[in-house]
């Protein structure tokens, strides 16, 4: 029709069997003197190009209990890359006070983290990937949802003071103590 070759439908490299194909074009002349028509046959060959593609987070959801101390492995991030079973480097858009991500995707606790249930219940940070071709992922955000630990009661310090004719039975107080996983302050 216009000389051009059309595709029929989406190729995708690494899932082709066939990388190459052959197809025969015949082409016909439009002579209009009264000539006869003539017609040629000649087999082309078409190659699929493989063309880099762009890594993709495929894991974005973790938990981590409150209280956690530095260094403790919170997960390690997956992602797919249809072109390599190579290396893959991941790095976090902006700093977490919470979590580091290594260049292998493993979320550790950071240094002098607070991660408190009571405070929150989840916080996220932003990652992207890239591949060896260079090829760099959206940011992705990583959800990192904190586990509620019970913990111990703190008492304060206090001073009571009984007087030597105080009868048995009387009392002082109360003991005032503080519990994270609860708002009653008197014990």
């Amino acid at each position: 029709e216009d000389g051009k070759i059309k595709t029929k439908r989406k190729f995708d490299y690494e899932t082709e069997e066939k990388r190459t194909i052959e197809l025969v074009v015949a082409l016909s002349d439009r002579d209009k003197t009264g000539y006869p028509k003539l017609t040629t046959q000649e087999k082309l060959t078409i190659t699929l190009q493989d063309l880099p593609e762009v890594p993709e987070i495929t894991s974005t959801e973790f938990s981590v209990d409150e209280n956690s101390k530095e260094g403790v492995l919170v997960g390690v991030i997956k992602s797919t890359d249809p072109d390599v079973d190579g290396k893959l480097i991941y790095e976090m858009t902006e700093p977490s006070p919470y979590v580091t991500v290594s260049k292998d995707g493993e979320i550790k606790v950071a240094k002098d983290a607070d991660i408190d249930f009571e405070k929150m219940q989840q916080f996220t940070i932003t990652v992207t990937v890239k591949d060896e071709d260079g090829l760099q992922s959206l940011p992705q955000d990583i959800f990192i949802k904190v586990n509620d630990l019970n913990e111990p009661p703190t008492i304060k310090p206090q001073t009571f003071v009984f007087y030597e004719d105080d009868p048995p039975g009387t009392k002082t107080g109360p003991i005032e103590a503080s519990d994270p996983d609860t708002k009653n302050e008197k014990f």
